[in-house]
């Protein structure tokens, strides 16, 4: 039975990181080999990280190697040469593309020779994102026509100590852009051998013309402004100036039946402003009543409708509530009611 050990120095190549390992490494001389290779920081492009072994053949015969088992497809595995002349070197190249993997993750290779037993050659790797946009999507919350509706997320930069945190730009944004962002404060702080950097971006809604939902999308762009951008998607929804509830006065045949005659609708200014209107009216009034109450700031409007079934003598009743505020388009804010009896 031929006898060999794999030996000798382990060397770590770092390729399309921004951020290349530097730490010593520390692995086992016997079978298997084992190379910690630290932290390695991605930012969401196309990157690799490549360990490099090296084995030597001590008996006296050469070694061939057959086939290679790999714990992951994407890892590539070179053995050079792939016949180990005796007494000779050869060099072991496991190379892992490392899109779409964070955290602590542990790679192995096994090397088949056509005499003896495998060689297994392990790594393990800790992957971090050196930028994470928090949250992920911003929503700003409903505005109404016409009103500055804001927002803001938060950037997180990392990087090792003594290396430097490539500065931020917003690209994407034109004078023709629904919204308006900028990046406000930065907080930096250490945490052992890495560095952080969080810094405010902040977003500002400059189109509410148009009621309903809207979304627009823009970049944060690392380092140089001609650096591909991370894709961030903003949406804010315009609503209405004034808020209804409910948006329709409802009354069935079994509301009817039930003497349930009475409705109350709220409303109130989406900016919690006061309501001035006067002169609150109502179509078939000789049918439908309205009472009026207010808080005592004007800024919530209570309605209370009250039908009269005997005066009802269709089947089939549609009646508006009209109060003549100021909308931005200028026209009075009408409430729909509906009375069915049979």
């Amino acid at each position: 039975m031929l006898r060999y050990c794999a030996v000798l120095m382990a060397a770590i190549l770092i390729s399309g990181c921004r951020a290349p390992v530097t730490e010593s490494q520390q692995f086992s001389t016997d079978n298997p080999l084992f190379h910690d290779i630290g932290v390695v920081l991605v930012d969401g492009t196309e990157s690799e990280v490549a360990t490099t072994f090296k084995i030597h053949n001590t008996s006296s015969l050469p070694i061939a190697i057959q086939s290679i088992r790999k714990s992951f497809s994407c890892t590539d595995v070179t053995v050079t040469p792939d016949v180990i002349p005796a007494g000779g070197d050869a060099t072991v190249v496991m190379k892992t593309r490392l899109a779409g993997k964070i955290g602590r993750q542990r790679l192995s290779c096994e090397l088949v020779p056509d005499k003896g037993s495998p060689w297994l050659c392990e790594a393990a790797i800790d992957i971090r994102k050196s930028i994470e946009l928090d949250p992920p999507a911003l929503s700003i919350p409903q505005c109404g026509i016409g009103e500055i509706a804001k927002g803001e997320f938060r950037v997180r930069q990392t990087a090792k100590v003594g290396q430097p945190i490539p500065p931020l730009h917003i690209v994407g944004i034109t004078e023709q852009s629904p919204l308006l962002a900028d990046i406000g404060t930065t907080e930096d702080s250490v945490n052992g051998e890495m560095q952080m950097r969080i810094s405010t971006v902040r977003v500002q809604v400059r189109d509410t013309k148009l009621v309903g939902q809207r979304y627009y999308q823009f970049g944060v762009s690392v380092g140089e402004k001609t650096n591909k951008p991370l894709d961030y998607m903003t949406s804010w929804d315009v609503g209405d100036e004034y808020v209804i509830t409910p948006k329709q006065l409802l009354f069935s045949p079994a509301d009817i039946r039930d003497g349930n005659t009475l409705r109350k609708l709220i409303v109130r200014r989406r900016d919690a402003g006061p309501i001035s209107t006067t002169g609150i009216s109502v179509s078939s009034s000789n049918k439908v009543s309205l009472n009026e109450e207010w808080n005592f700031s004007r800024t919530q409007l209570i309605l209370s409708c009250t039908i009269s079934p005997s005066m009802i003598t269709d089947d089939y009743l549609t009646f508006t509530v009209t109060l003549p505020v100021r909308q931005s388009d200028g026209s009075p804010l009408v409430i729909n009611g509906v009375v069915t009896k049979r």
